[in-house]
């Protein structure tokens, strides 16, 4: 294959292009002797070669920002680089480009267990990945035969597999984010730490796209724990079962594929899946000497609760985000809407001036507080359970403490240092946490559906809902489905607190119970989370309604007239003419200002200004929206 000739207009501009490269990277970044850039010239597939007019070593986006920029400026072509260990010649410069290389772009920025994510710089190695979690029972499951040198770049560019695929999917099925700096410069974020968003598959353009679409810079990948495996490496370093039955049943977790539909036969007749799951893994093991070891000592139940935590653990980090997200959306509410006067009700009843920003703040408050009692409620539910058929963990030995201590330590999950099987404390305190957060969304839908009524219109829904047949409706549906998912919710907890009796030292069909309720408890408030996260993202005040509500006859500053005429004569006398005055208003039409003040002139100018009366609510909703800035 002849290498297309290079163009003398981008020859003569070397000279030029290493002196601006160099003022945004090291010099030590920046090679150009002929000699050193012979380690450019090709990849792996080294029938082919070509050396680079120059390389560069950025070691961040921001650095790949500024080279790609002066490179698009002058127009010289730019080949990425990952490791260089493809044989498809993905990497293979022209005498007149240069090669962008990321080795020096290596680091870990951020491990996430709850969420299992791991962001790193594009240029770390695949099998770092995985060793940058595995002493935490994690690891990372695409592994390409070169696995040992390749980076994630290159793994992003050419969509790589490996003998995990199978089971786990290629590189696309792991990875959920990326930084990428595009051919100008432009630094461009896609995905990040969460479930597929709506819309373009984005990533899946990306992924396999042998970069030619930009430089990817950073990747947020999704790592996976390891329960069974977990448990018999920590038994073998504790020599309840040989280390070698450990180190392969660990490994072998990662490799084994099974079919799930496979295990229904025997989970229908025992009523859990883990005795099939366990036949059919150490078959698949084709290792009998080590697979007779496998789920040593533990039982169904202790699989069953532990991998329950590390779902619920997911579960709160994904429940945790939203919160934030609500949270935020009503701090800056609150913020901005302190001063906005509107009427305060109780029963239902108009009673004194409050804000707009102060109800952001109440409806906002519980939701705060429950997103700082999570590091506490981890801590007291999310609990590792080891402790054998009865719960004397009696097959386990003497080291029975060390190795549930040992899984808690890899799984990252609490160690309660006792068996916990009928101690049902964990999956009810998690379950009011939610139930909590749907109580504190259902009681801002009922104040949005009043605030939404024909009479008050006082704020504004951008997915009102409309009717089949009446078309000036806009139905507050997003509101109502916080009050319904409310109602859902308390018949739900009834049936979870009745679950949580066992029987002796375990009970089947309470524990089945709470596999019926326990899931809907969860959707219930990740629906209520989400249908809310909307509503708060386009709410908006309504204040010409807002101030007509305030006006009419003015009777809402009753209170206020009461104390201030409380100034001059006792509390019980200044409440009676109150009465009489309102009375007087009402009958007469004329304003509740109106009528006091020809009683008593001397009452003071602000009193029946509804935004010197609103007392301390403007205050609470500024430090409403200064705690979420803390949260």
């Amino acid at each position: 294959m002849d290498m297309p000739a290079p163009r003398p207009e981008r020859l003569a501009k070397k000279e030029t292009l290493i002196t601006r490269l160099r003022e945004v990277l090291p010099n030590d970044a920046v090679i150009h002797h002929e000699a050193e850039l012979r380690a450019y010239e090709c990849d792996a597939l080294s029938a082919y070669r070509c050396p680079p007019m120059a390389a560069v070593l950025p070691a961040s986006t921001e650095e790949v920002s500024g080279v790609l920029r002066i490179c698009h400026d002058m127009g010289i072509p730019v080949v990425p680089r990952g490791a260089g260990t493809s044989l498809a010649g993905g990497a293979l410069p022209t005498a007149d480009s240069v090669i962008l290389g990321v080795a020096r772009m290596n680091a870990v920025l951020d491990t996430d267990y709850d969420n299992r994510v791991i962001r790193v710089q594009s240029g770390r190695t695949n099998l770092s990945v995985t060793g940058a979690v595995e002493e935490d029972g994690f690891f990372y499951a695409p592994d390409p035969s070169s696995q040992l040198a390749c980076a994630i770049s290159g793994n992003i560019a050419m969509n790589s597999g490996g003998a995990h695929c199978l089971k786990y999917g290629v590189t696309t099925n792991n990875l959920l984010g990326v930084t990428m700096v595009e051919m100008d410069g432009t630094v461009v974020e896609i995905g990040g730490a969460h479930l597929d968003a709506a819309g373009y598959d984005l990533l899946g353009l990306i992924c396999g796209s042998e970069g030619q679409l930009g430089v990817v810079t950073e990747a947020t990948l999704r790592i996976l724990p390891k329960p069974e495996g977990a448990l018999a490496r920590a038994q073998g370093a504790a020599g309840v079962i040989p280390e070698v039955s450990g180190a392969f049943i660990h490994r072998a977790a990662m490799e084994v594929q099974l079919d799930p539909a496979g295990l229904a036969p025997a989970t229908g007749r025992n009523g859990v899946a883990v005795p099939a799951l366990v036949t059919a893994f150490r078959a698949a093991m084709e290792a009998p000497e080590h697979a007779q070891y496998v789920h040593w000592g533990a039982t169904s139940q202790d699989i069953i609760d532990t991998g329950l935590m590390l779902r619920l653990r997911q579960t709160l980090a994904a429940m945790e985000a939203r919160l934030r997200e609500i949270a935020a959306h009503l701090g800056a509410a609150a913020a901005r809407h302190a001063e906005l006067p509107m009427v305060a009700r109780t029963y239902g009843q108009a009673a004194t001036p409050t804000s707009y920003g102060a109800v952001m703040a109440q409806w906002g408050a519980p939701l705060v507080d429950a997103i700082e009692a999570l590091p506490g409620l981890r801590d007291q539910t999310l609990w590792v359970s080891l402790s054998g058929a009865a719960g004397t963990s009696s097959a386990l030995g003497p080291q029975a403490a060390d190795v549930r201590a040992a899984i808690a330590e890899a799984l990252k999950l609490r160690d309660p240092g006792r068996g916990w099987h009928t101690d049902r404390g964990p999956i009810l305190r998690l379950a009011h946490w939610m139930a909590g957060v749907v109580a504190a969304l259902a009681a801002m839908g009922l104040s949005l559906v009043a605030l939404a009524t024909s009479e008050v219109s006082e704020v504004r829904l951008s997915d009102a809902g409309g009717s089949s047949t009446m078309p000036q409706k806009q139905n507050p549906v997003g509101p109502s489905v916080l009050i319904a998912l409310g109602h859902q919710m308390s018949g739900l907890m009834a049936s979870l607190q009745a679950a949580a009796a066992h029987q002796h030292q375990r009970d089947g069909a309470a524990w089945f119970a709470e596999w019926m309720v326990l899931p809907q408890v969860a959707l219930t408030c990740a629906a209520a989370i989400e249908t809310a996260c909307v509503i708060a993202a386009e709410l908006r005040p309504v204040p010409e309604r807002m101030a007509t509500n305030l006006g009419g006859l003015g009777l809402i500053h009753a209170e206020a007239l009461s104390f201030a005429l409380a100034a001059t004569m006792p509390r019980p006398e200044a409440q009676a003419a109150t009465k009489a005055l309102v009375a007087e208003a009402t009958a007469s039409g004329r304003s509740l200002g109106d009528v006091a003040r020809a009683a008593h002139p001397a009452l003071p100018a602000t009193l029946f200004d509804p935004a010197a009366q609103m007392g301390d609510a403007p205050d609470s909703a500024r430090a409403f929206a200064a705690r979420v800035d803390r949260v």
